[in-house]
């Protein structure tokens, strides 16, 4: 799914929103990247970014299964 056209809420799996994606693939909270969507794959954010999981259609499992977030249109 392409996340780059428009914005999106990222929902925690507790219902708590931990950030948004705003035209663009990261994943951010407020000024802070948290993570980088790359077609199916999770990573963390900057120069030391590490895969964090993969995504399924809207929601992203960490390497272990566990969802990490699911992410909703604004």
């Amino acid at each position: 799914m392409d996340f780059t056209i428009g914005r999106y809420l990222v929902i925690a799996p507790n219902g708590s929103q931990v950030g948004m994606i705003d035209g663009d693939e990261y994943i951010r909270d407020g000024l802070n990247l948290i993570y980088r969507i790359d077609g199916d794959e999770v990573y963390t954010a900057g120069s030391n970014a590490q895969l964090s999981g993969y995504l399924t259609d809207r929601t992203a499992h960490d390497l272990s299964g566990n969802i990490l977030f699911t992410i909703e249109d604004e």
